[in-house]
């Protein structure tokens, strides 16, 4: 028997599941990726800001 926590964890699931077939959700999830992804990059290259220039895109690579 399910509790009251687990049923509820699972109604939020179902939940979120019909919500995602919606074209705005599935935009809107995305787009929350994408702007973490963005705040990432933005993070990293603020912290290899000493390694130059190539460093600014946040995108390091080894030679």
């Amino acid at each position: 028997m399910l509790t009251n926590a687990e049923l509820s964890e699972l109604k939020m699931l179902v939940a979120e599941d019909v919500e995602i077939r919606k074209r705005p959700a599935r935009v809107a999830a995305l787009q929350r990726k994408l702007d973490r992804m963005f705040a990432l990059v933005e993070a990293r290259a603020a912290d290899y800001e000493h390694a130059g220039a190539a460093a600014s895109t946040g995108m390091l690579g080894k030679d």
